[in-house]
């Protein structure tokens, strides 16, 4: 009896090496069996150099049953209610705001949260402070308890300890609303659950984080340059801005269309018509500027306007330790793509024009217009006045010639002065009365109900008043730089509004447009568009940046040399750039937007802190992976049975061997 057991125990073991061989070799993936995968955005972990914000999971995945919330009646009665069981809510869009997660988070025993698409908010909803940036030390008004942004909430600034995200296809939110519906019309088994996986590595601050190298510094590069890439350093210039950056709660989708969009949209509209009107006759356009006409795109100036800052920083004071070629037009420590940044002189101003929020159309004050813009400046520095008055002339004059570009007023002296800007940065670092002038759609307050938030989309926007605010800036620089009256401006100057329906198409909704395709190449898979800029890298240049330092070079038609090239490094010199697969002349740059409180260490490949109270130092945590899952959830004493009956085997087969060898031993 000792030998057939031992038989049968050998001939056992053969079969379960042959079943995993054939396992092996026929792979089962069980998970895509009983998961159902989804590509969600995360709000995931975001922190500066005193605070954290964002949420994160747990170390190990949290799940629980899905229960669906769309009105505010289902809210009050799952709090009412509240499941002893670990839940994961499915939150529609309707009912999504900083009152309700809250409340969800306090009351409940939770596994995280989904957002999921439906009704957009029609009272408003902004997760920022009803004063961005109040807190930074380039704000010119810090004392002030103003409300620009009256939809604030300042859920961007709350933290979490569950997961948080949003799902944005429709597909996948509505199988998601499904699901949960499902669970709450039905009290029978099995139910459907999810589970998150979405540990965020980062914790305490910036300067924790940093040290352990667990976050990154966000930013990305600013696009700046001289139109046409003339530049005579002894003469002024006039500054033209926007922001090139925005946030949401789920950084990861900020579609950012009135903010910062449009003003990047009309910026460069402005441009292009500035430089198609130029192109008729090269020579005379650029020898008749009395000014000079400088563009900036300015990246991460949601996070304490490091790209401006930087600029500015190192215009004053960089210094290179390792230059990359003898001709010291680049610098590999710190990294530096073009030097060129060495030649302008900050104290050559003339003024600033900062295109701000300028895509909805106001027309509660002036009916007769497409398209209406407000001025904005600081009330304490008298050279605003007369600008802002020369602004409007010019506007009136064209209007009154058939143009109906918008039509431009002085904003109410109620406001404290600049909204929150770029050209803040300029006046506080540079300690002088720059002028600066901000056009924007609003006039005491933002009259964008969803600033900051994942609402923010292009529906949000008017081609009409983009073009009208887009033509205006364009006219407004050339006669100014020109030094040219109103009644003499060429009515040529006009903003393309296909230009700027196709812009839009790309900066708010996807980058897989044929806009971005023509410049860029083929962008593989379709994106929707972000305006959030990620962490820094020294080699990653992000599609919205090259796109706008390549349409600009383009539309200079400063092509030197026709033949093939598919990257900048093809060209024969460091001043070119490879644009539509050939070199030209460079005439937009890129330049860092990172903190100045920290620099890249490129012998060790991480940042390291140089200055702890530069500026807010924002980063953004590391995590492994973001990951959310469906699946169906049997019941509790089925599980608890099974449970049962897999023990009670157990001990059969252990009673049974003992039988087995109990007789070999007697027999």
């Amino acid at each position: 009896m000792k030998f057939e057991f031992s038989i049968s125990l050998k001939y056992f073991l053969i079969l379960i090496i042959i079943l995993k061989f054939i396992n092996s070799s026929h792979t089962i993936n069980f998970d895509d069996e009983i998961y159902t995968q989804y590509s969600p955005f995360a709000a995931f972990r975001i922190l500066d150099k005193t605070s954290i914000f964002g949420t994160t999971s747990p170390f190990k995945p949290s799940s629980g049953q899905l229960y669906l919330v769309e009105t505010e009646a289902d809210l009050t009665k799952l709090l009412n209610d509240n499941p002893s069981h670990t839940l994961v809510v499915v939150i529609d869009t309707a009912v999504y705001n900083k009152d309700n997660l809250e409340k969800l988070v306090d009351k409940l025993k939770l596994a995280g949260i989904i957002v999921i698409g439906g009704t957009i908010p029609a009272t408003g909803f902004s997760p920022e402070k009803v004063y961005p940036d109040r807190e930074a030390d380039m704000c010119l008004h810090p004392n002030s308890d103003y409300i620009w942004n009256p939809y604030g909430t300042s859920l961007l600034y709350e933290r979490f300890y569950i997961p948080i995200v949003y799902l944005l296809l429709e597909t996948e939110s509505e199988k998601m609303r499904e699901l949960a519906r499902a669970n709450v019309e039905s009290d029978k088994y099995p139910k459907n659950g999810a589970d998150f996986q979405m540990f965020m590595e980062a914790s305490i601050d910036s300067k924790v984080c940093l040290r352990r190298e667990t976050c990154d510094p966000i930013g990305g590069e600013s696009v700046w340059g001289f139109l046409g890439g003339v530049q005579n350093q002894s003469r002024p210039y006039i500054l033209l801005q926007t922001s090139l950056d925005s946030r949401s709660f789920f950084p990861g989708f900020s579609p950012g269309g009135d903010f910062p969009s449009s003003g990047i949209v009309t910026l460069i509209a402005a441009l292009d018509a500035l430089l198609k009107f130029a192109a008729n006759d090269t020579d005379a356009f650029y020898q008749s500027l009395q000014r000079d006409i400088m563009f900036a795109f300015w990246e991460s100036e949601s996070f304490g306007k490091v790209g401006s800052r930087k600029f500015i920083s190192d215009v004053l004071s960089f210094t290179c330790d390792q230059w990359t070629n003898e001709w010291k037009t680049q610098c590999d420590d710190p990294k530096r793509s073009s030097m060129a940044f060495k030649s302008v002189n900050l104290s050559n101003i003339a003024f600033i024009v900062e295109l701000g929020q300028t895509g909805l159309y106001d027309n509660i004050s002036n009916y007769a217009f497409k398209s209406n813009g407000y001025l904005h400046y600081e009330y304490d520095n008298p050279e605003n006045v007369p600008l802002s008055d020369s602004f409007i002339n010019l506007t009136d004059f064209s209007n009154s010639q058939g143009l109906n570009i918008s039509h431009l007023e002085k904003s109410d002296p109620a406001t404290p002065g600049l909204p929150p800007s770029s050209a803040e940065t300029f006046i506080s670092l540079l300690g002088t009365q720059i002028p600066a002038i901000l056009i924007s759609d609003f006039n005491q307050n933002y009259t964008n109900k969803y600033y900051s938030s994942i609402f923010d989309n292009v529906q949000n926007l008017d081609l009409d008043q983009l073009q009208g605010i887009a033509t205006a800036t364009a006219r407004i620089a050339y006669a100014e730089a020109t030094q040219t009256l109103p009644e003499n401006v060429p009515l040529e100057i006009v903003a393309d509004q296909a230009l700027i329906s196709q812009l839009v198409d790309c900066f708010v909704g996807t980058t897989y447009c044929d806009l971005f395709q023509n410049f860029l190449g083929s962008i593989s898979g379709t994106y929707f568009s972000s305006n959030y800029p990620g962490i820094y890298a020294t080699d990653t240049i992000s599609i919205h940046s090259k796109f706008i330092r390549d349409f600009i070079t383009n539309s200079t038609n400063s092509t030197c040399d026709p033949n093939y090239c598919t990257t900048d490094e093809d060209c024969n010199s460091a001043l070119q750039v490879c644009v539509n697969y050939a070199c030209h002349s460079i005439t937009a740059y890129f330049h860092p937007a990172y903190s100045n409180g920290v620099e890249y260490d490129p012998d060790n490949d991480k940042f390291n802190i140089v200055d702890f109270g530069l500026d807010h130092l924002w980063t953004e945590s590391r995590w492994e992976g973001i990951e959310l899952r469906s699946f169906q959830i049997n019941n509790p004493s089925i599980n608890a049975a099974m449970l049962v009956g897999g023990i009670l085997l157990f001990l059969l087969y252990y009673f049974l061997i003992w039988i087995q060898k109990k007789k070999s031993f007697f027999f």
